[in-house]
């Protein structure tokens, strides 16, 4: 599965960085994982996910999985 970021991108930049919300919910249903920690590991790995404004979606997803990996 590859998830992508969608239109709205700020939307879910907040949300990662804020480790809650609608997009952390859905995306943990979609993972099948508890979205407290996928909300707490979002949240202090925001600059790897987010480096800069120019971010690819696919690298943020990348990024994601590498995380949630370790």
């Amino acid at each position: 599965m590859r998830w992508t970021l969608p239109a709205a991108a700020a939307d879910t930049a907040r949300a990662l960085s804020r480790g809650g919300g609608e997009t952390i919910d859905t995306l943990a249903g979609i993972l099948n994982m508890d979205k407290s920690v996928l909300g707490a590991k979002s949240q202090q790995n925001f600059a790897v996910l987010f480096p800069n404004e120019n971010v690819q979606a696919v690298d943020v997803t990348l990024s994601l999985f590498e995380i949630l990996k370790a």
